[in-house]
């Protein structure tokens, strides 16, 4: 017997606990609609992107050049043929909401992701439900939850991975421990992967009293004992978030950065890298300078004495030379940030032309994060070149979808040069694919 034939039944009873409404697919007009019906594999339309935010969508009103940048990123990831490329469109299209959802274009996102043709419509749909349920409005969770439900079934009826009915099953229950549905998230829970888990355990981790940590860092350390790969991601990823949270508490944060020491001991150096990085964060965020560059000469040891891919390498140095700059040294930090920029050149017919956008981005958002925003922007329009390297326009609406959406998210305004580039890769992706 295969875990899926196992777990389709686990999954199909909890989903047998939703409303008559959700369950037989009917809207408030009271019309049927089947069950879990996968959305028609072509787009009827373009998808609709004139809509302007309004107060009456909740969306908050964005600057023009971030409104058109969020638009030319879906509707370059939408030009994608369905088939035979709906794996890496839908993935795309994803990629692009999620910069909607993190500017709170909530009501656009929503009908955008309508457009998306596979189960990551349920894992947006699910994320929306869980940011409408962090914001209070508990009618929309409750709806757009419905509606990820209803992609879910699809899934578990004619899905033969799977992890993606999971994928949407995590972000309801995400959705579940804001509105406090605690019955709700333990039956989700049991169900999902520790894979899939991630986001609860720093959800919940986020909701703990100071009087409930010690029990939860005793819950922990006896998972720790399991050496399973995931679990052990999970509690560091836990006890970084009550880093966090409880910085200003002295004793326990120095209980908590004990266990996470623990606890990364076997991990990979890149992720041992990461956590510090983390920890060096969280330190900036509380204004500890002092603490914070023992985190990031501690990141830096990891750096030294790792193995790294040529495009990681390159964002390395921007990601570890952005903290340097901030807490130990401007200088110092500049001059790592540009060793990433040197090193980028010396490496670059080792990194693959579609992983070069991934590795300079880190370094023009560590020139940013430093203040030097026009060396932000040369480090973009060099990648915005290497990203269209590739004859295929698959490859470069990814690196478009990306580099417009990072820049959003960043604050980052391109000058109308850069912008005009941006416009003219978008209109001449096409064949061949």
């Amino acid at each position: 017997m295969t875990r899926l034939s196992v777990l389709q039944p686990r999954l199909l009873t909890l989903l047998l606990t939703v409303t008559f409404a959700s369950l037989f697919g009917c809207d408030r007009s009271g019309e049927r609609r089947s069950a879990g019906a996968k959305p028609s594999p072509e787009p009827a339309v373009e998808p609709d992107l004139g809509a302007k935010a309004t107060p009456e969508s909740g969306d908050p009103a964005l600057e023009p050049w971030r409104r058109e940048l969020l638009e030319l990123a879906f509707r370059a990831a939408s030009k994608l043929p369905v088939e035979p490329h709906i794996k890496n469109r839908s993935r795309i299209q994803a990629e692009a909401l999620a910069a909607f959802i993190e500017l709170e274009q909530f009501a656009r996102a929503e009908a955008l992701a309508m457009d998306v043709v596979n189960w990551r419509q349920g894992v947006l749909l699910g994320e929306l439900a869980h940011q409408a349920a962090r914001r209070g409005d508990i009618a929309s969770a409750d709806r757009i939850a419905a509606k990820a439900h209803q992609v879910m079934l699809g899934v578990v009826a004619e899905d033969d991975q799977e992890w993606r009915a999971q994928s949407v099953l995590a972000k309801l229950a995400l959705t579940d421990l804001t509105l406090g549905r605690n019955e709700a998230v333990i039956e989700k829970e049991r169900l999902l992967e520790h894979s899939e888990r991630r986001e609860l355990v720093r959800a919940k981790a986020h909701l703990l009293t100071e009087e409930e940590v010690p029990l939860q860092l005793a819950e922990y350390k006896k998972l720790l004992e399991s050496r399973d790969f995931e679990v052990l991601q999970n509690v560091a990823l836990g006890a970084i978030e009550l880093h966090s949270r409880f910085y200003g508490k002295e004793a326990l944060r120095t209980e908590i950065e004990a266990f996470i020491e623990e606890a990364q001991r076997t991990m990979p150096s890149t992720l041992r890298f990461t956590y510090q990085e983390s920890l060096a964060k969280n330190a900036l965020e509380a204004g500890d300078s002092r603490n914070a560059a023992r985190f990031v000469e501690a990141a830096q040891s990891i750096f030294d004495r790792t193995s790294w891919a040529a495009e990681d390498h390159v964002a390395a140095f921007g990601r570890l030379g952005s903290l340097r700059a901030r807490a130990v040294s401007r200088s110092q930090g500049l001059g790592q940030i540009q060793a990433g920029l040197d090193t980028f050149e010396t490496e670059k017919l080792r990194i693959p032309d579609v992983f070069r956008g991934d590795a300079l981005r880190p370094v023009a958002k560590a020139y940013l994060d430093a203040g030097e925003r026009e060396a932000a922007l040369s480090v973009y329009r060099q990648l915005v070149e290497e990203g269209v390297q590739n004859p295929n326009s698959r490859p470069r609406v990814d690196d478009l979808v990306r580099t417009c959406s990072s820049l959003v998210v960043l604050g980052l305004e391109p000058d109308e040069a850069l912008l005009t580039r941006l416009r003219a890769i978008e209109s001449q992706l096409g064949e061949p694919w």
